[in-house]
């Protein structure tokens, strides 16, 4: 039992310890004073409380007292360096220049070592000389620099910061503080020559600590009306008088972050902190220029600092929100913004940032309620409107969405979102021209949108109108030149109004739209243009996009293998068989993007979609291709033998939908209702060719039309093709 009540007090003492650091850490140094006091009436000889307390004692300017807590730390563990450091350190400060040496003599010969004891042993070599010569041209080229430390050291620069304040200009020995404090934030003779500034206890510092209230609000005028130069200027005028004044550094942080001058306005706003360390607003403010600053992690920090200051600051916890969403941690930023509506429930801006958090997220019910509860708060909060919209959309709730999106041109008659919106859900709907309608008032709001003039183009491609969707693809590439997927739309629209050539060059852009499904290889070797002669040469293949397009563009292969002295041509695997016998004349092989930049085996290489445009003269000359795919005839009489075991024919193989059937792809395939006139047809033995599971489309069929579609279900039609290609060639028709 004494055991567990020693144990016990220990870990009370563990907690105090780790709260007083705590505290410290927050500049809330009384809290951590009151932390560590409790710990050494219980242990006064713990050397961790009695260091901490050196350093508070350090920070209030009570020099003698950090002595006496250093010396309680260094006789219960003398082999911290630190304790060594900060006791010699504190010597220096008040002139005890021989007992800082005898110290230091006393670290070392206890085998104390390290970087910061080399910097001592300059410091004390130094402070014997009595001055630091300052090697540079004038002090207003060392103010002028960007840190002081970048013309000074360490030791110089404290030296000239003292003299600056002994002259009389605490505003330049300020600044030299700070400087030292931001590249060393816990540089305790820069924190304590910064206490002495504001504790007046350095000479000719001005008693009265702020301007008069009109003087600083014709500053907090001048930048609120955008003229920060000029504010700028006033404030630094004002400072030359009021030194120590925390609204001064405060405007100049604000004034800094909307110069962008982001580093400047941290240093003003940690200024502010000095003179006011409680200062939780300050916090918040220096978590806005890190996030400008895309600082997140710094950002997030000092949040948080502003919230243990203030537990219902709601502005801070809105703020962590922002910078956990840009993060990309949702559920924290969704986390934050709840607790600031707790404090704060009719904060409207919470509110549609917690709906644009859950959408984001995939809850679209909880975004939709938060996007409800910002306009009842809101009412003309038009960009609610319009994310609320496209949450409805994407439930599919189309009726409900383009309400919303009406709503928000009942409140703002110029917004291109709601008519682009509203364009999208009409389209989606089949209301082609009322589609063109609303793309073209957002137009004459937004005139100069690249996206809204490839929608229109979409739209006309629709309507057939090949002309117009040709006109509005190049209008939107004028606006915007590297539009990949209007490049791309504008290909397909000029090949099938019969402007091959054009068409045909356009497609270079395939590359560089984001859904294409296959990406560009890159070799040393170069691709081929169509015109250098291949005479001698050795030319890859490689194939793009899906199968359908690869079989298509494979009858082209021989007209590079006629003209090359090799020719080879990588596919999937499951084409290989296929390919081998169709084409003996060319080494088909294995896909393979492994090891491109170290191939040697060809001199050019070029994809299969390039083969069309290469070849347009031998393919408009040609307008009757002959057959270029060959199955087994083994397996074609194989399957000929099975499908007589089917009862008679004729055979017809049908196939009626793709793996895809995306909302674009859909309106491109006819559903089995459709198909009535051709599975009505009497003695037929239908057989299927869907390589994709179709069964309830099989029970559909024989449900509706009475027609059983025979299922070879030992035949992998998706990957076995030589075989789907042998019983292709064994049927009498594929539809």
């Amino acid at each position: 039992m004494p055991h567990t009540l020693e144990k016990s007090q220990s870990d009370i003492l563990e907690r105090l310890l780790k709260q007083g650091l705590k505290f410290q850490k927050l500049g809330q140094n009384e809290l951590a004073h009151q932390a560590y006091s409790m710990l050494l009436e219980a242990d006064p000889h713990q050397s961790d409380a009695n260091y901490n307390m050196g350093l508070l004692a350090i920070n209030s300017g009570k020099m003698e007292a950090a002595l006496a807590f250093f010396e309680t730390a260094l006789e219960a563990n003398a082999d911290n360096a630190f304790y060594w450091v900060s006791y010699i350190d504190a010597l220096c400060e008040i002139g005890r220049i021989e007992d800082a040496e005898a110290v230091y003599n006393q670290a070392i010969m206890n085998g104390a070592k390290g970087e910061g004891f080399d910097k001592l042993k300059h410091r004390l070599t130094s402070a014997r000389r009595g001055s630091v010569e300052i090697g540079i041209t004038s002090l207003e080229e060392i103010q002028q620099l960007p840190n002081i430390l970048d013309a000074l050291s360490l030791d110089q620069a404290i030296m000239l910061a003292k003299r600056k304040a002994k002259e009389g200009s605490p505003a330049d020995a300020q600044n030299i503080f700070h400087d030292i404090l931001y590249k060393f934030p816990n540089n305790r003779r820069a924190q304590y020559g910064i206490k002495a500034l504001r504790n007046g206890s350095i000479k000719h510092a001005s008693n009265a600590q702020e301007p008069p209230e009109d003087q600083l609000q014709a500053v907090f005028g001048l930048y609120n009306q955008g003229h920060f130069q000029q504010a700028l200027k006033q404030a630094e005028t004002l400072a030359q008088q009021f030194p120590v004044s925390a609204n001064l550094c405060n405007i100049k942080g604000a004034i800094f972050k909307a110069l962008k001058k982001f580093d400047l306005s941290v240093k003003f706003y940690k200024m502010v902190l000095d003179i006011r360390p409680n200062s939780y607003d300050t916090f918040n403010n220096i978590g806005n220029v890190f996030e400008a600053q895309g600082e997140i992690e710094k950002a997030i920090e000092a949040h948080i600092n502003a919230i243990a200051l203030k537990p219902d600051f709601f502005e801070a916890y809105y703020n962590l929100g922002i910078v956990f969403k840009k993060q990309g941690k949702l559920d924290k930023a969704i986390e934050a913004y709840i607790k600031c509506l707790e404090i704060n429930p009719n904060n409207a801006d919470a509110l549609y940032n917690l709906g644009n958090a859950f959408q984001e997220r995939g809850k679209l019910d909880e975004a939709i309620e938060s996007y409800s509860k910002t306009l009842a708060i809101k009412p003309d909060f038009h960009n609610a409107y319009n994310n609320m919209g496209n949450a409805l959309k994407k439930q599919g709730n189309v009726e409900k969405a383009l309400d919303v999106y009406n709503k928000e041109l009942s409140v703002n008659a110029d917004s291109e979102h709601a008519w682009c919106n509203i364009g999208d859900l009409l389209y989606e709907q089949g209301k082609l021209q009322e589609a063109v309608e609303a793309y073209k008032k957002a137009l004459n709001i937004w005139p100069d949108s690249a996206a809204l003039y490839y929608n229109m183009g979409v739209v006309f491609k629709k309507q057939g109108k090949l002309d117009k969707a040709i006109e509005a693809y190049n209008k939107a590439i004028a606006i915007k030149p590297d539009y990949g997927m209007a490049h791309n739309n504008l290909s397909f629209a000029l090949i099938n109004s019969g402007r091959l050539k054009e068409g045909l060059e356009e497609t270079e852009w395939r590359w560089k739209i984001n859904n294409n499904p296959s990406e560009f290889r890159h070799f040393l070797q170069p691709k081929w243009d169509g015109k250098v002669s291949l005479k001698d040469k050795r030319v890859l293949i490689w194939s793009e996009q899906g199968i359908g397009d690869i079989l298509r563009c494979s009858h082209l292969a021989p007209l590079i293998s006629s003209q090359a002295k090799h020719c080879i041509f990588e596919s999937p695997q499951k084409l290989i068989p296929l390919l081998s016998r169709s084409f003996p004349n060319i080494e088909i092989r294995p896909y393979d993007r492994s090891s491109d930049l170290e191939r040697d085996d060809f001199d050019f290489h070029l994809p299969t979609g390039d083969l069309h445009k290469h070849f347009l003269t031998e393919i408009t000359r040609n307008n009757r291709p002959s057959s270029f795919l060959f199955p087994d005839p083994i397996r074609i009489d194989f399957w000929k033998t099975r499908l007589r075991s089917l009862g008679s024919g004729p055979y017809v193989g049908i196939s009626w939908k793709s793996a895809n059937m995306g909302p674009e792809r859909l309106q491109f395939y006819a559903p089995i209702s459709e198909w009535a006139p051709l599975l009505t047809l009497q003695n037929i033995t239908f057989i299927n060719l869907q390589y994709v599971d179709c069964k309830d489309d099989l029970f559909q069929i024989e449900d509706e039309f009475g027609v059983t579609v025979h299922d070879f279900g030992d035949l992998d039609q998706y990957n076995n093709l030589a075989d789907v290609a042998a019983l292709c060639a064994a049927l009498d028709c594929v539809v």
